[in-house]
């Protein structure tokens, strides 16, 4: 999810993409595709018991141990310790 490709299926040039997402939602392209990501994450961490490197793949990460550092920076707590609370 590029900023390039976005831009590019929403037919506006990147700058354009940049300063509408900016004006309307006071974010950047890239930290609302994080943002939608991460949500995705939680809620599939609080409805399923895929293991970790299954969600990150579902959420757009290569890697289990990158998107667990991620989910940690946005939710502020990592992604095991999240489903433990979400199921107590």
């Amino acid at each position: 999810w590029s900023q390039k490709r976005i831009s590019q299926q929403l037919g506006v040039s990147p700058a354009t993409l940049q300063r509408l997402v900016r004006r309307h939602f006071d974010s950047t392209p890239q930290q609302m595709v994080i943002a939608i990501r991460m949500h995705h994450a939680r809620r599939l961490l609080q409805q399923s018991d895929y293991p970790l490197s299954v969600i990150a793949r579902e959420v757009g990460y290569s890697d289990a141990f990158i998107f667990s550092a991620a989910f940690k920076r946005f939710h502020g707590n990592s992604p095991a310790h999240f489903r433990h609370s979400a199921d107590s």
